[in-house]
């Protein structure tokens, strides 16, 4: 058995969470009702990025008329900041080749060639790390929402940031930027890790049979790692308790009944690779295992470097 390769351990798994089902309805709602704009903030590694390729991926499939274009905004010193619209460019690999091209009207005209045409032509820019957008950048924004506007084009802006847009939006406010404001940051709403014993449950019952590697096997993920355990009835998620347990005892500040997700899928992995070795039909887990597992993932460094 190779587990090298494995979607767990390659961090590749996407295990749809009930805050990523709640985000993405959300989402719908803010789009069907046409809005400037919808945040989300968490805290680091709470899933804000799978949920943000989540949430592109599903629309994509259920709005096919609509244009979804995912970009994550990079952090630069002022100085070195190239222009928004030529990272969007990038982002959807549009960038002109010939020197002096307008990147607003650049931009402006491949999302008018997706969606002209449409009976409501909508385009839905999904940002994730949105905080390090700089205020210009948000002005630029809103230059291109209102060159779209009188196309008869919507421009959607759904947003995933790190607790520092709050720090963004108290700058906005200082220089009384007021109509940025209301209109890409009158909703935020908080994005959380694994908050419930019930919502951990779910995740580990998601390895147990909502899973599949290799693809078209039948193979779900804890069978993959323990074939003769999960044979004869073992599932992860009876541990539940105890993997609420050992993160409690673990995490520290923010991250408590606030599970970080990256830490928790590392210690469904360390978990199975512990018990890969010893795979037979009496195989069983208890909360020394778990524990270390849980340790194994680093969580509690995590936590203390904060």
């Amino acid at each position: 058995m190779k587990t090298s390769g494995h979607p767990l351990v390659t961090a590749q798994a996407q295990i749809i969470t009930q805050q990523m089902v709640r985000v993405y309805q959300l989402c719908l709602d803010r789009v069907g009702a046409r809005r400037a704009a919808v945040l989300f903030e968490g805290s680091s590694r709470t899933g804000k990025t799978c949920c943000s390729e989540f949430v592109a991926a599903r629309m994509r499939s259920q709005l096919p008329t609509v244009l979804v274009i995912l970009h994550v905004a990079r952090s630069r010193l002022a100085r070195q900041r190239q222009s928004v619209l030529k990272e969007l460019c990038i982002s959807e690999n549009i960038l002109p080749q010939a020197r002096g091209v307008d990147h607003l009207q650049h931009f402006l005209a491949y999302i008018e060639a997706h969606v002209t045409g449409e009976v409501a032509p909508h385009c839905i820019l999904i940002v994730d790390e949105v905080q390090n957008w700089e205020p210009n950048d948000f002005h630029v924004l809103a230059d291109l929402h209102n060159y779209l506007h009188l196309q008869g084009i919507t421009l959607t802006l759904i947003g995933f940031a790190q607790p520092e847009i709050y720090s963004r939006l108290s700058g906005l406010k200082a220089v009384k930027h007021y109509q940025i404001i209301a209109r890409f940051f009158a909703e935020i709403i908080p994005f959380r890790g694994c908050q419930s014993i019930e919502e951990l449950a779910t995740i580990l019952q998601a390895c147990d049979t909502g899973s599949e590697f290799p693809c078209g096997s039948g193979i779900s993920y804890t069978a993959y790692f323990i074939p003769q355990a999960y044979a004869a009835g073992f599932r992860l998620v009876p541990l539940a308790a105890l993997f609420w347990n050992a993160f409690g005892e673990s995490v520290a500040g923010k991250y408590i009944k606030n599970l970080p997700m990256q830490h928790l899928r590392e210690s469904i992995v360390c978990l199975l690779l512990l018990l890969a070795p010893h795979d037979n039909e009496l195989l069983e887990a208890d909360d020394k295992l778990v524990n270390e597992a849980v340790r194994r993932s680093g969580v509690g460094v995590f936590c203390d470097a904060l």
